[in-house]
Protein backbone atom coordinates (compact mmCIF):
# COMPACT_ATOMS: atom_id res chain seq x y z
CA UNK A 1 0.00 0.00 0.00
CA UNK A 2 1.47 3.33 -0.74
CA UNK A 3 1.26 6.22 1.50
CA UNK A 4 -0.88 9.22 1.01
CA UNK A 5 1.27 12.34 1.60
CA UNK A 6 -0.37 15.63 1.65
CA UNK A 7 1.59 18.75 1.80
CA UNK A 8 0.16 22.39 2.60
CA UNK A 9 0.43 24.77 -0.34
CA UNK A 10 -0.24 28.13 -0.96
CA UNK A 11 -1.34 28.96 -4.71
CA UNK A 12 -1.58 32.28 -6.71
CA UNK A 13 -3.20 32.40 -9.65
CA UNK A 14 -2.36 35.61 -11.86
CA UNK A 15 -5.95 36.44 -12.16
CA UNK A 16 -5.87 37.27 -8.32
CA UNK A 17 -7.62 33.72 -6.98
CA UNK A 18 -5.71 31.93 -4.28
CA UNK A 19 -5.75 28.45 -2.68
CA UNK A 20 -3.99 28.09 0.80
CA UNK A 21 -4.31 24.76 2.19
CA UNK A 22 -3.68 20.94 1.51
CA UNK A 23 -2.41 19.11 -1.53
CA UNK A 24 -2.13 15.41 -2.37
CA UNK A 25 -0.55 14.72 -6.31
CA UNK A 26 -0.75 18.23 -7.30
CA UNK A 27 -4.51 18.79 -6.12
CA UNK A 28 -6.58 20.45 -3.31
CA UNK A 29 -6.80 18.02 -1.42
CA UNK A 30 -7.42 17.82 2.49
CA UNK A 31 -8.65 20.85 4.14
CA UNK A 32 -8.26 24.56 2.50
CA UNK A 33 -9.45 28.06 1.51
CA UNK A 34 -10.08 29.36 -1.94
CA UNK A 35 -11.05 32.91 -2.81
CA UNK A 36 -11.71 34.04 -5.79
CA UNK A 37 -10.74 37.02 -8.24
CA UNK A 38 -13.96 37.68 -9.66
CA UNK A 39 -16.62 37.34 -6.96
CA UNK A 40 -16.53 38.06 -2.95
CA UNK A 41 -17.11 34.54 -2.48
CA UNK A 42 -14.82 32.22 -0.21
CA UNK A 43 -14.87 29.17 0.45
CA UNK A 44 -13.18 27.20 3.50
CA UNK A 45 -13.17 23.58 3.82
CA UNK A 46 -12.92 20.05 3.09
CA UNK A 47 -11.21 19.15 -0.66
CA UNK A 48 -11.03 16.08 -2.34
CA UNK A 49 -9.25 15.27 -5.50
CA UNK A 50 -9.35 19.27 -6.79
CA UNK A 51 -13.08 19.55 -5.60
CA UNK A 52 -15.06 20.67 -3.16
CA UNK A 53 -16.17 18.31 -0.86
CA UNK A 54 -17.47 17.18 2.27
CA UNK A 55 -18.02 20.01 4.94
CA UNK A 56 -17.16 23.24 3.91
CA UNK A 57 -18.52 27.15 4.41
CA UNK A 58 -19.02 29.53 1.37
CA UNK A 59 -19.08 32.89 2.62
CA UNK A 60 -19.30 35.86 0.48
CA UNK A 61 -16.91 38.99 1.88
CA UNK A 62 -18.35 41.94 0.60
CA UNK A 63 -15.17 44.23 1.01
CA UNK A 64 -13.00 41.90 -0.14
CA UNK A 65 -10.99 41.76 2.87
CA UNK A 66 -9.23 38.50 3.90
Amino acid sequence: MVPVVLVWQVYRWPGGAAYDGEVQQGLRHGQGRMSFADSPAVYQGEWKQGRRHGQGKLTFDRDQSH
